[in-house]
């Protein structure tokens, strides 16, 4: 090699890695079924000290796309709704890191694939899919580092397999001490490690499950107006809630001291966050570091007598707290536009520079420009009015077409499911700070093509099926764009 061209590869080289340092960090916590209208997000000071008030927080929330963990996670990771990424429910049979997923997504279009690509090093720790064994210790593609739960929960006495970018994968099989096995503290202390040396710019996921551990009281759960609704109410939705009976005084207590260990659980990750800053300041990362704070799916406790759930089309369910902070992001600004799960991706492309076209093959937007006040109304983003929310049952192949049989009264239902609690709905929000519009219209894919649509504005707690109020044109406006976006593929 002549030293002429020596030179230019060098140069090349050198000039790669200048881009490559100009580039922002991005940290992504994720919680596990943290609710943000029922109080779940009320008790985090310290999120709210260094995310919010130095950030961007979505007021209300974010909408999840899909209600449910795996559904969720795979919109949250590739930007796409579920007809275009293929993974439908958390079972195996519904592609939750299933062979499809796998050999497809997974492979090439994932947020990590291409911020490997960007020049990113790249890490992930703790709960990835629900359906995630690893039997062979298979590790992701587009991640350096990993740290991945095997399977949906666990606390103490679970497994995870970890990789280094020059360690081959194992599988660790952790015990039941604590402080050191308990899964948050590890996510916790493998995230500050990574900050410490992984070589800018970085990505890193920490993805939490919901804790258990020893619990001091905290406040119960809010009687909403839709808490154990009444007959009339509940005779106006689709077959399962139909079925569901009145929340006894026992099943009632178990839902409040679930959602006190919930709050309880959360102060541990509240530090974290804490914890997290405190080592990017250490390390002078703190200005050039995009940290997004968010959770997969909300949760019920009690509302429309879904005693411990998620996985349904009500609000509860759909939304999740969402805030950002970062170099240019607006400074505690309560932002009044629809955010969303399948947005995650297509924003951190934007951040890493990625290339436009790859961004728009995604069903999201990015919100990069809207969070630092750029662009105002024209901005895509800015001008998004509704968003597909969709989710397929689980249950159809067992006896009473439930996804626990023979129906089990009033014992604390976890998770209540049916092979017809399969909808598709249109979400509308435009504008609602200014009294626009704010509705869903979902239809069911049962044998009563049944409807819901409810006003929120008018309507919040969605108690009354408010499909007799539509106009016959008003229906089938909705039928049409639910038509449109279950045919859409790439920006929305």
């Amino acid at each position: 090699m002549s030293s002429s061209w020596l030179r230019v590869v060098l140069g090349l080289s050198l000039l790669s890695s200048c881009l490559a340092q100009n580039k922002n960090n991005i940290l992504l916590v994720m919680t596990d079924d943290q609710d943000v209208l029922l109080g779940g997000f009320d008790h985090m000071p310290l999120v709210r000290q260094w995310i919010q008030e130095q950030g961007t927080t979505f007021s209300g929330g974010g909408f999840v796309h899909s209600p449910s963990c795996c559904p969720s996670r795979s919109s949250i990771l590739t930007g796409r709704y579920l007809h275009n990424n293929g993974v439908v429910n958390n079972t195996a049979a519904g592609n939750c890191y299933g062979r499809e997923w796998r050999q497809n997504m997974e492979t090439a279009h994932t947020f990590a694939t291409y911020a490997q690509a960007a020049g990113y090093t790249t890490a992930y720790a703790g709960k990835y899919l629900n359906q995630y064994r690893a039997k062979k210790t298979q590790v992701p593609p587009g991640y350096d580092h990993w740290l991945g739960l095997v399977g949906n929960t666990g606390y103490f006495g679970y497994a995870m397999i970890k990789k280094g970018r020059e360690t081959p994968a194992r599988r660790i099989e952790r015990g039941s001490k604590y402080p050191q096995d308990y899964f948050p503290n590890v996510i916790y202390n493998h995230v500050r490690s990574w900050i410490r040396r992984l070589p800018e710019p970085w990505l890193i996921v920490a993805s939490y499950t919901t804790p258990h551990g020893p619990f001091t009281p905290a406040p119960p759960p809010p009687i909403t107006p839709n808490y154990n609704a009444s007959i009339e109410s509940q005779q106006q939705k689709h077959w399962l809630i139909r079925e569901l009976r009145p929340i006894s005084a026992e099943t009632a207590e178990t839902v409040d001291l679930y959602y006190r260990k919930r709050l309880e659980s959360l102060k541990s990750v509240d530090q974290h966050v804490e914890g997290i800053m405190q080592q990017l300041i250490d390390k002078g990362q703190q200005d050039r570091t995009v940290f997004l704070y968010t959770s997969d799916n909300g949760y019920q406790f009690g509302q429309h007598r879904l005693s411990l759930d998620k996985r349904h089309l009500y609000e509860q369910d759909l939304r999740v707290p969402f805030c950002i902070r970062g170099p240019g992001v607006l400074k505690n600004f309560q932002a009044s536009k629809m955010a969303a799960n399948i947005d995650i991706a297509p924003t951190f492309l934007d951040i890493m520079g990625v290339d436009q076209s790859i961004i728009q093959s995604m069903d999201g937007l990015s919100f990069w420009d809207y969070v630092r006040g750029l662009n105002g109304a024209t901005d895509p983003f800015a001008k998004r009015k509704d968003m597909l929310i969709a989710y397929n049952g689980e249950g159809a192949q067992t006896s009473c077409g439930l996804s626990k049989c023979p129906f089990p009264g009033d014992e604390p239902l976890r998770n209540p499911d049916a092979g017809n609690n399969t909808y598709r709905c249109v979400r509308t929000y435009d504008n609602v700070d200014q009294g626009g519009e704010d509705s869903i219209y979902c239809k069911f894919q049962d044998d009563e093509d049944f409807v819901e649509y409810y006003d929120i504005n008018a309507n919040p707690w969605q108690l009354n099926n408010d499909v007799g109020t539509l106009t016959a044109a008003e229906k089938l406006s909705y039928e049409a764009r639910l038509e449109e976006l279950l045919n859409c593929q790439g920006a929305s």
